[in-house]
């Protein structure tokens, strides 16, 4: 129960992971192939460990805490901090190299979340631990259930 209490925020990010995968495979109403291949796994790694590993050693452990050092990076409004948006932005939009700029707007939120918990972690043994394991998390079951059939 302590574990509940004290990793809630990280609990309830997971949970919406799910929520947003269901709502969406409702919304798109597509077939799930649930069926993987050697090559789809592989790809799969590569998106849903690699990417989100590399991704989050460089924005949230080095732009992100290099903002942070800046006495303006914790002023914050809900919670948020501007290290964190700023931070967010840059991921943002280096996804539109990658995606449709709908896909590339839409990770502006995941990366609010995964910069909120590095914050939150910030005086853990490991604080990326929590932003890496959920981008991981999040990257998996969205390649996985929606985005593999794209690539």
């Amino acid at each position: 129960m302590v574990m509940l209490q004290r990793h809630w925020q990280l609990i309830a990010a997971y949970g919406v992971g799910l929520i947003f995968w269901l709502a969406f495979y409702l919304w798109q109403q597509t077939s799930i192939h649930w069926g993987v291949s050697l090559s789809i796994l592989q790809t799969l790694l590569i998106l849903a460990l690699l990417y989100p590993i590399l991704e989050e050693l460089v924005f949230r452990g080095l732009v992100q805490s290099w903002l942070l050092e800046k006495t303006w990076g914790h002023t914050s409004w809900l919670g948020l901090s501007l290290a964190n948006v700023f931070t967010s932005l840059l991921f943002m939009g280096l996804h539109f190299f990658q995606h449709a700029p709908l896909w590339a707007v839409a990770v502006f939120l995941p990366s609010l979340i995964f910069g909120y918990l590095r914050e939150l972690y910030a005086e853990a043994t490991y604080p990326l631990l929590p932003s890496i394991s959920l981008h991981c998390f999040y990257n998996a079951g969205w390649f996985y259930l929606f985005g593999l059939r794209q690539i």
